[in-house]
């Protein structure tokens, strides 16, 4: 059977307002404590998740997890030959899931790195984000700030915005649901939704020789930046020649795992993200200089 390929991208979490209230791996440890490894359950609305660690923790220095998602609608399964299809069948106490595999590196000087893998059966990295949050003791917000090249969030952060221009395509899952808090996904989704449209395009900005964008657009810059949902974003400042592409800046890899009867092998899987991870060029950089992230 040929490899399938998966994306791993990486992300710098932040546990509070000041990113000094907790960590990830105190998170994961304390599920990997109790049995079977298995988080509490976090139901929001049709979704519901739940992580599971399924690693040696012995080291301390990497936590290798799924975030699961458990399904509420049976898929079909049939032959390329055949019309006639069939249901898996479950015992009574049995759902279905679909999981994203991902991995939280701990650093010689403490700071954590999340490796993890895209698919678009699972769930984004914003729904992991408020999992994590939702076992915050008093529910303190957990942030996971996806790792870029160079100095584009910085130049961002310090800069004065004067356009943006945004792509966001329609969900194929009926059951995706994004951030709460990013309304421009919210309201792009919306509207394909009332128009049968499936991707929309945006373009927002000021002609003001002397003003920009209000600050608050830079929130919604993050927002769109972590939506797997956004195919296009990028950013004018002013006194910038050339728009800030900020998805070409973004960190990742691509790993390849041989599926075992259509299942992947996790360990396998876990392998290959911690090879990426020890190769990535570009991420090892941006480890030696500290997070520059968008706050």
């Amino acid at each position: 059977m040929k490899p399938k390929n998966y994306k791993i991208r990486y992300y710098m979490p932040s546990v509070g307002a000041d990113g000094a209230q907790g960590s990830i791996a105190s998170l994961l440890n304390r599920i990997a404590l109790m049995d079977d490894g298995i988080g509490s359950v976090r139901e929001a609305g049709s979704m519901v998740h739940q992580v599971r660690v399924i690693a040696d923790l012995s080291t301390k220095q990497e936590y290798r997890a799924a975030f699961v998602r458990f399904r509420d609608e049976l898929p079909s399964v049939s032959k390329r030959t055949s019309c006639v299809e069939s249901r898996p069948e479950l015992k009574p106490d049995e759902e279905l899931i679909e999981k994203n595999h991902f991995v939280l590196f701990v650093e010689d000087d403490g700071a954590e790195l999340l490796a993890y893998q895209m698919s678009m059966e699972g769930s984004d990295i914003s729904s992991l984000a408020r999992y994590f949050t939702h076992l915050t003791p008093d529910g303190v917000t957990v942030a996971l700030h996806e790792v870029v090249k160079g100095d584009a969030f910085l130049q961002l952060q310090n800069g004065v915005v004067k356009s943006i221009e945004f792509e966001v395509a329609k969900p194929r899952s009926k059951s995706y649901a994004p951030d709460p808090n990013d309304t421009w996904t919210k309201d792009a989704i919306q509207f394909m939704n009332s128009t049968g449209a499936t991707r929309f395009w945006g373009k927002i900005k000021t002609t003001s020789r002397t003003k920009g964008l209000i600050n608050l657009v830079k929130e919604q810059i993050g927002f769109l930046f972590e939506s797997n949902q956004t195919k296009k974003l990028s950013v004018r400042l002013s006194g910038v020649d050339h728009p800030i592409d900020l998805f070409a800046d973004r960190v990742f890899d691509t790993v390849s795992v041989v599926l075992d009867k259509g299942h992947i092998n996790s360990q396998h899987l876990y392998t290959e993200i911690g090879a990426a991870k020890r190769a990535n060029v570009d991420l090892a950089a941006y480890l030696a200089k500290g997070d520059e992230k968008l706050d």
